[in-house]
């Protein structure tokens, strides 16, 4: 079983990457990078600690400010995602998935369906 091309333009990427750790541009390229792979209608990047979520990086809004749903979302409304919750409640790392984190019926909340 041999790597493709898109295997190895994968690792190519993979690998200036992480040579952009240190640097302001590593979160912008990391999504651009994974959204070559899976598509987003938006993303964000942040950090969930103490007191307000901090924002490294975050989709561009085509509006003429910041997107109001967002700004809403770091005023409070962070409080109620799942994956907020979830990082308080039990600290670690690794990928989680919303169906792991999420409440039965989270999918119909007015919380949920505001961010689709």
């Amino acid at each position: 079983m041999g790597l493709t091309l898109q295997d190895l333009a994968w690792h190519r990427a993979v690998g200036q990457l992480i040579e952009r750790l240190d640097h302001p541009g590593f979160w912008l390229a990391l999504s651009r990078l994974l959204q070559d792979y899976v598509p987003a209608d938006s993303w964000v990047v942040l950090l969930f600690s103490q007191g307000r979520p901090r924002v490294f990086a975050e989709s561009p809004y085509e509006g003429e400010s910041s997107d109001p749903l967002y700004c809403d979302y770091l005023k409070g409304l962070y409080l109620l995602d799942p994956f907020y919750i979830a990082c308080r409640e039990h600290p670690g790392s690794g990928l989680v998935r919303l169906a792991e984190v999420a409440p039965e019926c989270f999918e119909q909340t007015d919380y949920y369906c505001g961010f689709r």
